[in-house]
């Protein structure tokens, strides 16, 4: 019974070797989806960045230069 065992568990442990990595996300189907999602961001950086310009455009004019 005990041989029986660690033959069973050899066997169990060998099945389970290496496996292949996952795919990119980019290369599956939610690629146009992550595109998107990574554009929008883009546009948000750009947003904020003209956003903290004009406030310290505001700032400077409102104290007087």
């Amino acid at each position: 019974m005990r041989i029986a065992a660690t033959v069973l568990a050899c066997l169990v442990l060998s099945a389970c070797g290496p496996r292949e990595p996952p795919p990119e996300p980019e290369d599956t189907v939610f690629g146009d989806q992550i595109k998107t999602l990574d554009k929008a961001r883009g546009v948000q950086d750009d947003f904020d960045q003209r956003k903290r310009d004009l406030d310290e455009r505001m700032k400077q004019a409102e104290d007087g230069g």
